[in-house]
């Protein structure tokens, strides 16, 4: 067999133990053999025995077996199938990514299985969510990023719902100069966060609502913006998805809810109970919904500290009293 030829039978053979073996499916030499005749390539049962020797000699980690039957198997994948199943699960329910782009990289991520453990993962069944139309969130991702790594403005196009006097929903397309800041991924969605052009406000925009993204010559303002900014200037935007550091919080919550508050913040300081009530410190990661948390439970759990914290809280369940109050006086 000439050399060239026999690079493409290694890497035949390769693609065979890869796609048609795993530890309950291993392939005899025979069957081996039979395979790469579909790709118009001859082996004999000992030459094949040496390749399998060279393969493993570079490393690739192939069993030769007597169990469920007769033969070899790769026995080490870069992904385990439990690892390729949450990152399945992961892409399946990322609002932000549209279905051909979902399918799309699923199928990539499967061929690192053989054939038989990505046909196991077929045939579980994943929940459905909207997903988003638009495809431009790869590009959307890398133009972003950059600009915020040149620190260079952005200039896109900002799809908004908005009804017209005839109560007829349309799509506004807005024309937005920001100066990039962060890119989040937040409860299965990705947020650019950025201050608008000429504006001294923060404002979050949603990747799989931006078109036609460019990055431009026009360098970012000099944001010198220290925690107190966010913490005073743009309480909403902190509140709702951004943290610029870890936060510390103090809480007070009912003993029966020990059990929750641990389970959730996992990481815990200066634990104390005294009757039914217990109150401990905790550590609020960047980029989590830890405060929306405390907000839906807030029956439950008391903010003790930092101050603000605990007004802003204070202040949403005000306004969504004063809102279902109005709206019921209708």
């Amino acid at each position: 067999m000439k050399k060239s030829g026999y690079k493409l039978k290694l890497l035949r053979l390769m693609d065979i133990i890869n796609n048609y073996t795993d530890d309950e499916h291993p392939l005899s030499s025979f069957e081996i053999s039979e395979k790469l005749k579909e790709y118009n390539i001859l082996s004999e049962r000992k030459s094949i025995y040496d390749d399998i020797e060279t393969l493993i000699g570079y490393g690739i980690d192939i069993n030769k077996t007597t169990r469920p039957k007769r033969g070899f198997y790769l026995a080490k994948r870069d992904f385990e199938v439990s690892e390729i199943k949450l990152l399945t699960d992961i892409i399946s329910f990322s609002s932000f990514l549209s279905e051909k782009k979902s399918s799309d990289l699923i199928i990539k991520l499967k061929s690192l299985l053989s054939n038989f453990q990505a046909e196991l993962l077929s045939k579980i069944e994943v929940e459905k969510i909207n997903k988003s139309k638009n495809e431009e969130i790869y590009y959307n991702i890398y133009i972003c990023n950059e600009a915020i790594i040149n620190k260079n403005k952005v200039k896109f196009i900002y799809n908004k719902f908005v009804i017209d006097q005839e109560n007829i929903v349309k799509i506004n397309n807005y024309v937005n100069i920001v100066n990039p800041l962060k890119l989040i991924f937040l409860n299965g969605d990705y947020f650019l966060i950025a201050k608008p052009d000429g504006e001294t406000c923060i404002l979050k925009y949603k990747l799989d609502k931006i078109k036609s993204t460019n990055i431009l010559n026009d360098k970012c303002d000099n944001l010198n913006l220290d925690n107190r900014y966010y913490e005073e200037t743009n309480k909403d935007i902190y509140y709702n998805c951004y943290i610029k550091d870890d936060l510390n919080v103090s809480l007070m919550f009912n003993k029966e809810f020990l059990d929750d508050i641990l389970s959730y913040f996992k990481e815990y300081l200066n634990l104390r109970c005294n009757g039914k009530l217990c109150s401990a410190d905790v550590i609020i990661k960047q980029n989590t919904n830890a405060l929306q948390w405390l907000m839906y439970n807030s029956n439950n759990v008391f903010v003790k500290e930092p101050l603000w914290l605990r007004n802003s809280i204070f202040n949403r369940i005000k306004e969504m009293k004063n809102f279902y109050e109005c709206l019921l006086s209708n």
